[in-house]
């Protein structure tokens, strides 16, 4: 999950979030990988290899935001398949659930999964991935959910 501002500025500027996520990494001490929680500044230009962004939720609190996305918990072992995926489903319900830390939201797990889904065939769909389309390389592809548009091709 990338919490990031709502307005890019121009390419020459540095454009940065934060990736609050869970972590396949392999393990240390023996064979196998495990889920780490991961939260790190990043840049938000396509150099980064976001594929595309869904817009889901006006952030009111940062710091309570980031708070709850830490205390999301990773549960492999616990749920059988757990993955990253669920880590998501679950920090969407907690902050559907919140109160105070973003305003105007789309965050049912279903609609935030269809729509980056969506997204990603659409733009596959225009040969944006595969260089065979004519896309602005500058521009992540944005698909805004609380207006149902897009916002960046």
């Amino acid at each position: 999950m990338l919490v990031g501002p709502e307005q890019e500025r121009k390419i020459s500027q540095l454009v940065e979030g934060v990736k609050f996520h869970a972590k396949e990494s392999p393990k240390t001490s023996e064979p196998g990988s495990e889920f780490i929680f991961e939260e790190r500044p990043v840049s938000l230009m396509p150099a980064e290899m976001i594929l595309v962004r869904v817009m889901l939720a006006k952030v009111e609190d940062a710091g309570k935001l980031a708070q709850l996305l830490r205390q999301v918990p990773i549960r492999q072992g616990e749920v059988e398949g757990w993955n990253c995926v669920f880590w998501v489903k679950e920090a969407l319900l907690r902050i559907e659930q919140s109160k105070g830390v973003v305003g105007t939201r789309v965050v049912e797990w279903r609609a935030v999964r269809d729509a980056a889904l969506s997204c990603c065939q659409q733009k596959k769909d225009e040969h944006r991935f595969d260089g065979k389309g004519k896309y602005d390389h500058t521009q992540v592809p944005t698909r805004d959910l609380i207006s149902m548009k897009e916002i960046a091709a």
